[in-house]
Formats: structure tokens, sequence, C-alpha cells
């Protein structure tokens, strides 16, 4: 599957999905960083909020206007982004489970081969939401 077809695979999939427990974490753990969505809008409503990465502000403009409008631009940035979303997003689940905030390099390493599996990033979140109930 290409860039393009996953982008669209996870847009089409995940929806418009709001997480504001867990903005609200990514917040606290860098109160100084913007937070940035992977799948960005559709009609000026942001995409799923659990496919986030937090990223200065100098960095969020430069990327934002490197990808622009093109759907191929913001397919390749989906791409390159999200393993380290996940590992955010798993690390949260593991605090979630556990009370500790902790990040642990192994599961970046883990996403990096597996991230792109929608069934599992589904499985994620919806664990994530039982666990915030």
């Amino acid at each position: 599957m290409n860039e393009k077809e996953l982008f669209t695979k996870f847009r089409t999939e995940l929806g418009f999905e709001k997480a504001p427990k867990y903005l609200q974490w990514i917040r606290d753990k860098f109160p100084q960083l913007d937070i940035h969505h992977l799948l960005g809008s559709y009609f000026g409503k942001k995409m799923t909020d659990y496919l986030v990465i937090p990223l200065t502000r100098y960095d969020h403009c430069k990327y934002e206007a490197k990808i622009g409008t093109s759907y191929y631009n913001k397919a390749r940035g989906f791409v390159e982004c999200m393993p380290q979303s996940m590992f955010y997003l798993s690390s949260y689940l593991e605090y979630l489970k556990t009370g500790e905030a902790r990040f642990n390099p192994e599961l970046l390493y883990y996403w990096q081969s597996n991230c792109f599996d929608v069934e599992l990033t589904k499985q994620i979140i919806q664990e994530v939401i039982r666990k915030e109930q």
C-alpha cells in the first residue's frame, strides 16, 4: 500500500474521535509545544485526536508550510510521523494502566515496524477509551 492509500485508509476508518484527556496529557508532558494532528482536518474539523505529535511552534509552522494543501505531502508527513504518534499513544495507555508516566524506548522501536496496521491502531484507541472511563 502506498503513502496516499495508507493516509486515506486511516482518515476513512478513524474519523473524528475526540480525546480531550489524551490531548491534555500531551500538553502536560510538553507544555511548550504545539499539538499537530497527523490526519489533518476535513472541512475545518480535526480528524482523530489520538494521532498527534508535539512540535515546537517553529517546527509546526515549518511543517505546515512544507506539506501545504498537497494530499501527497500530507500522506508523506503522516507516514514519517506515525511511529512517533503511536509511541506517545501507547505510552499514554501504559500511564492509564499503571499510573506512571514514562516513555519506553522499546515502544518506539516496536511502532516503527507496526504502526501502519489500522486494525491494531483502532484496538489501541478503543483500549485507551475504555481505560479513560
